[in-house]
């Protein structure tokens, strides 16, 4: 998922990807132990659109207390 498009998504729709996407990772890294996940990597990606996520929820914030 590009950063473009969570830009386009409101807080809450933000919010509800969060936690599906920590969800997703929960459950990759317990395929990983078990050896049943193919690419490693995915879990990679996953946290990185997490972090990606939290960023721009943050921002948000800060930009809403500036004003």
């Amino acid at each position: 998922m590009k950063i473009k498009e969570l830009r386009d998504k409101t807080d809450n729709e933000l919010l509800q990807l969060l936690q599906e996407q920590k969800k997703t990772v929960r459950e990759m890294r317990f395929h990983a132990a078990l050896r049943e996940l193919k690419n490693v990597r995915d879990i990679r990606k996953t946290r990185k659109i997490i972090a990606q996520i939290l960023s721009l929820l943050n921002q948000r914030k800060h930009a809403a207390k500036a004003s």
